[in-house]
């Protein structure tokens, strides 16, 4: 009797249990897109002396460039994404000497003309960019597509939660739980797909983004009710 007792309290504390974690489940969709903007990230720097003709040097060329670019304001966006002056230094014979002071400068552009790249390389370094960061391309409206493929991947994880349910003979209640985890964006094409040739008078640019995966997550959580009797 005493051994019934026990199992028979094991039992409504693993319902109890269960009843109190639900069942968990994700639900998964995703969508092919075109890239439709590229984003060029670089930096323009200027070694001085001193820090006051470092970080003019680095001021004159930005404005030159940022004129340049928001003349192509159709196509293109550009933000300043920080400013930086340091000392250089250089150790010679164990003993550290001073060359100067660098002031840099990092930008990132957002081109919407694929056609306009290297166009647009070519007049950034002829306006001193030295640095470039990467290219990664996007597209604009992926937000959006997420926000059209929510309610389809919250069913996706109802379907699963129903089949769970049934599997184990027990009723679905309602959602206690929702959650969308990080991320969005499959692996798109960085600077690796883009080549550019230097020397001028050349064929130009391989553009090669590909498609990118959009991708939708949820996880919800559902109370678990008890079979009808």
């Amino acid at each position: 009797m005493k051994a019934l007792a026990t199992f028979g309290l094991a039992l409504m504390s693993a319902l109890t249990f269960a009843q109190a974690e639900g069942i968990t489940v994700t639900g998964t969709v995703s969508r092919e897109v075109e890239p439709d903007e590229m984003l060029i990230s670089f930096g323009i720097t200027t070694l001085e002396n001193d820090v006051k003709t470092a970080f003019e040097g680095t001021e004159k060329k930005a404005e030159a460039i940022l004129a340049y670019l928001e003349g192509l304001e159709d196509i293109c966006e550009v933000e300043t994404q920080h400013i930086q002056v340091s000392e250089k230094n250089e150790y010679r014979n164990g003993e550290q000497i001073r060359l100067g002071f660098r002031a840099s400068q990092f930008l990132k552009v957002t081109l919407k003309d694929f056609d306009k790249y290297p166009e647009v390389m070519s007049k950034l370094i002829d306006l001193g960019v030295e640095n470039i960061g990467g290219v990664q391309f996007v597209y604009s409206k992926a937000q959006e597509v997420k926000n059209e493929m929510r309610i389809e991947a919250i069913m996706v994880a109802k379907r699963k939660a129903e089949e769970i349910a049934a599997a184990l003979g027990v009723g679905l209640g309602t959602a206690e739980m929702y959650i969308e985890p990080d991320g969005g964006y499959a692996i798109g094409g960085m600077l690796a797909n883009v080549r550019y040739e230097a020397a001028g008078n050349s064929s130009g640019p391989t553009v090669a983004p590909g498609k990118q995966t959009i991708q939708m997550e949820v996880q919800v959580r559902f109370a678990i009710l008890a079979p009808a009797e």
